[in-house]
């Protein structure tokens, strides 16, 4: 393996493991809000999204590695994030999670182990639906998070018919969203940051020049050329990146971009697998390279 191979390894485990550290220091001095969630950046919505993409580097490395000591790090890891990240209860976050894991864990297992994981994936998901119901009901309620994302939603849009399709500039929005606010059915808060979702910010900051530019940027992490393994690796990436800014804005705050340029990285480069170890074929690629019986 070249070094720069390597060194990306690595870059990949030292993510993976601070994120394990992370959700570590925020469970054990239990930052949990007043609303019950827990929480390390301030906000749990922050947590949940340092957290997610280990999640999928962890369940990949998890799969992907043959060393049984380096398996078991991994598995480890997935016990802590995968905790943390239940207990944001960022619904956001747990959406973009399960689809991008199905998607790396669908590639390493047969057909049949697969459907029996889905099933068992869809009853945990149930129990812990339960475990929240409180606040899954809260969000039909009126002036709920997910009605007042509504409503931001077309305040933003507004802001962008308003701009005739070039954008307001990066970091007006607040501004904008209070001008335009008053037309709209007030926000749970005075002011608003952001959109609370990527594409949406983006349409209404950059235009559409901006906006399509970044899906080109997208489209290029998903179709690179690659390893079979980092491609796999960076596509549920995406996916869970996708499905995660519907609902929030994922990309403006340093740490968050940071994480999504280093996923970029690694598409650009590629890499094999985890540092030190070897690499587990996908489950396709295991029978079309098994010797046929003579």
């Amino acid at each position: 393996i070249e070094q720069g191979d390597r060194a990306k390894q690595k870059i990949l485990l030292l993510y993976t493991s601070m994120a394990g550290l992370t959700a570590c220091v925020a469970l054990i001095a239990h930052s949990i809000t007043y609303y019950a969630r827990l929480t390390f950046f301030g906000n749990p919505n922050y947590l949940a999204f340092f957290v997610a993409p280990a999640c999928i580097a962890a369940c990949w490395g998890s799969f992907s590695c043959e060393r049984r000591n380096r398996r078991r790090l991994y598995y480890g890891l997935c016990a802590i994030l995968f905790t943390a990240l239940f207990l944001t209860f960022s619904y956001s976050a747990w959406f973009g999670t399960v689809v991008a894991v199905g998607y790396v864990v669908r590639s390493f297992v047969s057909k049949k182990t697969w459907r029996i994981m889905t099933w068992a994936a869809v009853v945990v998901t149930l129990l812990l639906l339960l475990l929240s119901l409180e606040k899954f009901l809260n969000l039909f309620q009126e002036r709920s998070s997910l009605l007042s994302r509504w409503e931001i939603w077309k305040a933003a849009i507004s802001i962008f018919y308003a701009s005739r399709g070039l954008g307001i500039g990066f970091g007006g929005f607040e501004g904008a969203y209070l001008a335009a606010q008053r037309m709209f059915p007030p926000y749970l808060h005075w002011a608003v940051l952001h959109a609370h979702s990527t594409f949406i910010q983006l349409l209404v900051e950059t235009g559409i020049v901006g906006f399509f530019g970044f899906v080109v940027v997208l489209w290029s992490l998903v179709t690179t050329k690659a390893l079979p393994m980092a491609r796999l690796l960076v596509c549920g990436f995406v996916i869970y990146f996708c499905c995660n800014s519907l609902f929030d804005t994922l990309y403006f705050k340093n740490d968050l971009a940071l994480v999504f340029w280093l996923y970029a990285a690694l598409a650009a480069e590629g890499i094999t697998c985890p540092s030190g170890t070897k690499s587990r074929l996908p489950y396709s690629q295991r029978k079309e390279t098994a010797p046929k019986d003579q």
